[in-house]
């Protein structure tokens, strides 16, 4: 008897410990993460004005590298080994890819460093909504279809200066186990300049033991932002991947052009565990 007593209290232990140590990860995480990105900001708000009295083009490449830095420190931080998979484009190109976590902002951007098509709540979100609202992030509300003319041209603006554009061409978060038809509005400034697009696939693993990239990563339609970042940031660690086509989409007519997409894209995705 004394035995089994013995057993159980060490099991519950082991819980609360395991627990308290999570808890203890994500808090070191969060007290990197947050110096590290005011002080990467305010060293672009510092500078930047600087590169861009020396030209446009330096401006746009002191903003990616910039964004780069910042976004592959942030991963390592959280815990997560970068995977990049093929060719990523890194200036003056489109890229598409589906979505499946609030991360993926951040696996985009130490990959490609330019700027991305963001649901437009992400502005209100704590400190990240804060740095992308000051770095060039074109948010959309996909509710509001009077917007779509003045988002086209946004991202045209940003494509003729040379930035990488970067759209979740689901338009939302997926389940994880598919790929949601892309939606073709916001590919109409590639169309209109003949830009072909390129293609990706996000995917990510959590160490054993851990919670599933299902149960931990991939953000559910029902779970609060807060509760999402603190579940990713408890994790041990995980790896984040990125796959890119061989070769990038053309297209003349922007719904055919999602559907070639989509096709490309579902056909390397690799449902999460």
């Amino acid at each position: 008897m004394p035995l089994c007593s013995l057993t159980v209290t060490k099991t519950v232990v082991g819980g609360n410990v395991s627990g308290f140590l999570a808890n203890m990860r994500a808090a070191w995480r969060i007290f990197l993460l947050v110096p590290w990105t005011c002080g990467v900001f305010s060293l672009a708000i510092i500078v930047r004005p600087f590169i861009k009295m020396a030209s446009s083009h330096a401006d746009v490449r002191f903003r990616s590298a910039m964004v780069r830095l910042w976004a592959r420190v942030a991963l390592r931080i959280g815990g997560f080994r970068l995977t990049i998979n093929g060719e990523p484009p890194r200036h003056h190109c489109f890229t598409v890819s589906n979505h499946l976590s609030s991360i993926d902002s951040v696996v985009i951007c130490a990959v490609i460093g330019g700027v991305f098509v963001a649901r437009h709540d992400m502005a209100r979100w704590p400190l990240i909504g804060f740095m992308s609202r000051h770095v060039d992030i074109i948010f959309v509300n996909r509710q509001r279809r009077t917007d779509v003319g003045d988002i086209n041209e946004r991202i045209a603006d940003a494509l003729h200066k040379g930035y990488a554009v970067h759209m979740f061409a689901e338009s939302r978060i997926g389940d994880g186990k598919t790929v949601l038809p892309f939606k073709p509005a916001l590919l109409e400034p590639a169309v209109q300049a003949g830009m072909p697009v390129h293609y990706a696939t996000l995917g990510y693993r959590t160490k054993p033991n851990d919670p599933t990239p299902m149960q931990s990563v991939h953000w559910g339609p029902d779970v609060p932002f807060a509760n999402h970042i603190l579940g990713i940031l408890r994790l041990r660690g995980g790896e984040a991947s990125m796959k890119f086509g061989a070769e990038p989409v053309a297209g003349t007519d922007r719904k055919q052009l999602a559907a070639d997409l989509w096709e490309k894209v579902q056909k390397q995705f690799v449902p999460l565990e």
